[in-house]
């Protein structure tokens, strides 16, 4: 869970990512941020361009300067909750605080109680956090979370797109491939390529990833996590140049493009499976 300040604000926000500015103005000072970490919470990371240090009772003590600016902490919680309470009774804090869910279903699917629910625009939640649930958290209130159910045992179909580019050897020995994929990740852990595919390169929203391989697999892949995809893969392809798969990925696709670029002295003669083959020999 994030915590956001602005200040000593009227109004405080806390979701489990992302944190709204703090606004300071004045001489250079240090300033004393209580109730950042709730209790039994773990803090992962603190991300401020000021100076800031995590004290031990859970306040971030900053040295501040006139300017705008965001600090950042993130924490987890080493077990599942069924509550979280904000424990604070403190006439110099806000009265209340808005708390957004970033419900995550595949995992478990709750119902939220003994706190009231807000509509977010109303709020002055930040706009990133707009299409989320907010819910009015006031000094001593429990947020309860009542659980409907465990897993998804009807996950949504993956929504995923590819973009392929081959290039065919000047020797016609094989094709250097690199897929562009995106789209949302509903289930599955793993995206694994086609046997006859060799992964050189992956890199997964900006990460490079280690490939690996499953006991007793003859395919390569990389892990994955739920949510938005952004994936780019260099690989080869020598088992066939005149028929392949289309996608070479062992996943279902919505939208799928591919371009080969063929080099001198190549002509492509004609493609099947597909909808529109421009500048092949039979099309034309």
């Amino acid at each position: 869970m994030l915590l956001a300040w602005a200040g000593m604000p009227k109004t405080s926000f806390r979701k489990n990512s992302d944190s709204p500015p703090l606004q300071v103005s004045g001489k250079q000072r240090e300033i004393k941020l209580p109730y950042a970490l709730l209790p039994g919470f773990i803090p992962i990371n603190l991300n401020s361009r000021l100076p800031a240090k995590l004290e031990k009772d859970g306040s971030i003590l900053v040295q501040v300067r006139p300017g705008r600016w965001q600090i950042e902490l993130t924490a987890r919680h080493p077990e599942q909750l069924s509550d979280i309470s904000l424990n604070i009774n403190n006439p110099d804090w806000p009265a209340s605080e808005i708390w957004s869910f970033d419900a995550q279903t595949y995992q478990r699917l709750v119902e939220i109680s003994q706190v009231i629910p807000i509509d977010p625009s109303q709020s002055n939640v930040p706009g990133q956090w707009q299409q989320l649930p907010a819910f009015l958290v006031k000094q001593g209130d429990n947020m309860h979370f009542s659980v409907i159910r465990r897993g998804d045992p009807e996950p949504e179909p993956n929504n995923l797109s590819i973009t392929r580019h081959l290039w065919l050897d000047f020797a016609g020995t094989g094709y250097t491939i690199k897929d562009i994929i995106n789209g949302k990740i509903t289930h599955g852990w793993r995206l694994d390529s086609l046997p006859e595919t060799q992964l050189g390169h992956v890199d997964l929203n900006g990460q490079t990833q280690l490939i690996t391989r499953l006991p007793n697999s003859e395919t390569e892949g990389v892990e994955l996590r739920k949510g938005r995809l952004q994936l780019t893969a260099d690989s080869r392809l020598t088992h066939s140049i005149s028929e392949f798969s289309a996608v070479g990925w062992q996943e279902k696709f919505n939208h799928v493009k591919a371009f080969v670029h063929l080099p001198p002295g190549w002509h492509l003669l004609a493609v099947s499976g597909v909808d529109n083959v421009p500048n092949s020999w039979i099309s034309r």
